[in-house]
């Protein structure tokens, strides 16, 4: 830190200098009231550049650099203790700047061989998903390879420039700005364009062009990095760090979640004029401050001026003897002097009186717009009741469990509600119907409750009741009560409907698995169309509703408690049986109740928000798995389940991509096994996510086939690979005719449409016998293994084949 007593001690002691004190009392303030002005002039702040033309990741309001990009080095910078800028400019100029040393580094820029060989880089920042934006519903474009001999377009220079010119099938056109280019779409004079998924969704909504889609499946996945020059490795070292503490602390997933949903593609005039209003006040604060300190300093000049003269009269009055005429006249030209001196000084000090008054306003302004924004903020626009942040805020931050105002203790009790009819009310109303909707339907709730019930709006339609254990009953009643009656708005009269669950808690439960827990029972009572549902600690697992585990699960995933067990398949034909794969299925290793299966707890992770992190997890197991067995010389495929859901989830179908990517596995190592019920509800959607799992050399079987309601003309339809025939018309086929003549319909029709199938659930050796007799051609049950850990599964692999001893 530069130190400035030095300076002010020269200051002070140089005689030819006259407004020595008035320089010192400036100086003193500034250092004062800036601290950092000293770390400011150590050294000039580094300076990086970034792309002027980049929404939402970087872009300009109001002339100062803002995007969700933007924020987030701006955070690593921090988190780095870095005292450094981003500038917004061309982005050839930009590199070009970096390049001849003119700044010290880029952001938000893509790795390519001829970048790496300029510049050092961090750890990803960002991760992009570039996807193809067309006029056209065929979804089957989702290659680079399906764009040849179209008119693609793309800016002229850029990370996705790049990525088309891989392949010179395709026709390039150059275009000004993304926005140009999907007007160039709509008018038919280009058939597509490939960029960034949140930049073109961001440029689709702020120009409101219509009829443009885009790809469910990224055609390319990258991650954008901080660049510097080469051999800057103390830079980049203080980046990374800054990357990994931004990321630990969870500042990273705050601004990512700032900026998605509508935040990042619409930025509403409120907001802006909000920002203004702020920038303002800060602005005309500081100017008052330095008027003040302008003013002080004259202050204190005038008070020298008047001390000096001072000085002088005593000098005269030692020689008043000899002068006595001419020391008379000087003292009395100094006391008009001073008379003046004092004039001035009087005006000063209103002139302060009045600037102190006008800076106490603004101070009282600007607290005032504080404690609104502060209000606003924990509370639900649409009814103003408090929202979840409000919620959290009213229970201490050292708090592990459930501590709110009127509560005596920390059990009690929370009735989570649902609406089901405010969408429809939008929809067949206004949107200004449903807001008063809500209003009067928050205003009920809040006359008829218990005096000590805290109600919030934590979520879209969903509010939560806290109650205490004694207020159970009496809440209970009036919030039924209110489920099944009316609203009457104007001419209009709405009735309310809605599902209501009841969650019991106690001191061990804290306010966030409260509200998840609280989630979880609502989208079971909604899935199992439950008007009301009760959930306890310590329910008993009923089938139907078990929800004993729901909030459990994230901590489950946390602790690494899920394990795989793999069944081998065998092979059926020929003289000796041969594992030919295997199905993964996964157990709960409880710390409490000890090994679980997949009936206790799968239905809860489906409906649960941890069902991707469930299925990223899965897939990464079986990846390992698969690379073991590799590696020891073992070419066997491994099975994993899918539901609907993650078929058509983007970030699974990813990771499953980078998993066979990351371990190095062939394209018929991995299977997918999806249920036969899945495959009866959104038959378009299934069949446009197994054709793109197909596209990754993934194989299809469907499972437990023979217990769903899909039709086999369904089936017909899908691109499948494999048919899992369910254990029961294989259980006892040898004393059932009916069942016999089932399995050899499929099997007929396996040979028309190419099937392989598998018999589940094999325990006798008359059922094996049998399946032989028809030509089935794999046999998976109990009769060979039951689901073994990793470890002893190999060993059964490694055993030699296993003679036929029976027919």
């Amino acid at each position: 830190m530069v130190h400035l007593g030095p300076a002010i001690a020269k200051l002070v002691y140089l005689p030819q200098l006259r407004i020595r004190p008035l320089l010192l009392f400036v100086l003193i303030c500034l250092s004062c009231l800036s601290p950092r002005l000293a770390l400011a002039n150590e050294a000039a702040p580094l300076r990086f550049l970034g792309n002027e033309n980049y929404k939402p990741l970087l872009f300009r309001v109001d002339g100062a650099p803002v995007g969700l990009t933007y924020d987030l080095v701006t955070t690593i910078f921090e988190a780095a203790d870095l005292s450094a800028e981003v500038e917004l400019m061309n982005w050839s100029q930009a590199q070009n700047m970096v390049k001849q040393g003119e700044a010290d580094g880029l952001v938000q820029i893509n790795k390519s061989p001829e970048r790496l060989k300029i510049f050092d880089f961090t750890a990803p920042v960002l991760q992009s998903e570039f996807s193809i934006f067309s006029a056209s519903d065929n979804f089957e474009i989702s290659q680079f390879s399906h764009l040849a001999g179209q008119r693609v377009g793309s800016e002229a220079q850029g990370y996705a420039r790049a990525l088309l010119e891989r392949d010179p099938a395709i026709s390039i056109v150059t275009i000004p700005s993304w926005e140009v280019g999907f007007r160039m779409i709509s008018r038919g004079e280009l058939d597509a364009l490939v960029t960034e998924k949140w930049v073109g969704e961001y440029v689709l909504s702020e120009s409101e062009i219509k009829g443009i889609k885009v790809s469910p499946f990224p055609v390319e996945i990258s991650t954008t990095h901080i660049a510097v020059p080469k051999g800057r490795t103390d830079l980049v070292d203080a980046l990374n760090t800054g990357i990994q503490l931004t990321e630990e602390s969870g500042r990273k997933a705050a601004i990512l979640g700032k900026w998605r949903g509508e935040a990042i593609t619409y930025l509403t005039r409120e907001s802006i004029e909000a920002n203004e209003t702020r920038k303002k006040l800060i602005v005309l604060m500081a100017l008052m401050l330095f008027a003040l300190i302008f003013l002080v300093g004259a202050v204190l000049n005038q008070r020298r001026r008047l001390s000096q003269k001072s000085r002088e009269l005593a000098l005269w009055n030692e020689g008043l003897e000899k002068k006595v005429f001419e020391r008379t006249n000087l003292l009395s030209r100094a006391n008009a002097e001073l008379q003046e001196t004092s004039d001035a000084l009087r005006d000063k000090t209103k002139s302060l009186e009045a600037a102190v008054t006008v800076r106490d306003q603004l101070v009282s302004e600007l607290k005032l717009k504080t404690g609104e924004l502060y209000k606003t903020s924990i509370h639900d626009a649409s009814t103003g009741l408090l929202n979840t942040l409000g919620l959290k805020m009213q229970t201490p931050a050292s708090s592990t469990s459930v501590l709110l105002p009127g509560f005596s203790g920390s059990k009690g009790a929370a009735f989570f509600l649902r609406l089901r009819n405010v969408d429809e009310i939008k929809r067949q109303l206004s949107h200004e119907v449903a807001a008063e909707y809500l209003r009067n339907f928050s205003d009920k709730l809040l006359s008829l409750l218990p005096q000590h019930s805290v109600v919030a709006s934590t979520g879209e339609n969903t509010y939560c009741v806290l109650v205490t254990r004694a207020d159970i009953a009496s809440a209970r009643q009036v919030l039924e009560g209110v489920i099944g009656s009316e609203i009457s708005i104007g001419d209009l009269l709405l009735p309310i409907e809605g599902t209501l669950v009841l969650v019991v808690y106690g001191e061990e439960m804290s306010l966030e698995d409260l509200l998840n827990t609280g989630s979880d029972a609502l989208n079971e009572a909604i899935k199992l169309k439950r008007t009301f549902f009760e959930y306890l600690p310590g329910i008993a697992d009923t089938g139907e509703s078990n929800l004993k585990y729901a909030s459990q699960i994230s901590r489950a995933l946390e602790n690494d408690e899920f394990e795989l067990y793999f069944q081998p398949k065998v092979r059926l034909e020929g003289t000796s049986l041969s594992v030919v794969g295997a199905e993964a299925l996964v157990r709960w290793n409880h710390p409490e109740e000890g090994l679980l299966s997949p009936a206790r707890f799968i239905d809860i992770v489906e409906a649960s928000s941890s069902r991707q992190r469930f299925t990223l997890g899965l897939v990464q197991e079986a990846a390992k798995a698969s690379r073991r067995l590799r590696d020891l010389g073992h070419s066997i495929p491994i099975s994993i389940n899918f539901s609907g859901y993650d078929s058509a989830d983007l970030k699974v179908m990813s990771a499953l991509y980078s998993s066979i990517a990351e371990f190095g596995l062939e394209a018929g190592d991995i299977e997918i096994e999806m249920l036969e019920t899945e495959t009866s509800v959104e038959l378009e959607t299934i069949a446009r996510s197994m054709g793109a799992l197909r596209e990754l050399g993934v194989s299809i079987a469907i499972d437990d086939f023979g217990t769903g309601q899909s039709s086999l003309a369904y089936l017909a339809n899908l691109p499948v690979d494999a048919v899992k025939i369910d254990r029961s018309l294989v259980s006892f086929v040898d004393q059932s005719d009916k069942k016999q003549a089932v399995l050899e319909a499929v099997k007929s029709m396996s040979e028309r449409f190419g099937w392989k199938l598998v018999a589940e659930g094999v325990e006798r050796e008359e059922e094996l016998a049998l399946c032989r007799e028809i030509g089935i051609h794999q046999a998976q049950g109990y009769l060979f293994s039951p689901p073994v850990p990793l470890s002893d599964f190999i060993e059964f692999v490694a055993a030699a084949e296993l003679e036929i001893s029976h027919c």
